[in-house]
């Protein structure tokens, strides 16, 4: 989980290797991380 900025474009791959949210968006960020934690079986 990283913000789709500078260098982190050309080594997260979105919903390859990654998850990718806006930057300056803290809604975007926190849904991609309950996004991310729903996938995963904890």
């Amino acid at each position: 989980m990283t913000i789709a900025a500078g260098g982190n474009l050309e080594i997260v791959l979105g919903r390859q290797t990654g998850r990718l949210a806006p930057t300056d968006n803290a809604a975007a960020l926190a849904r991609a991380i309950v996004d991310l934690c729903a996938e995963c079986d904890l």
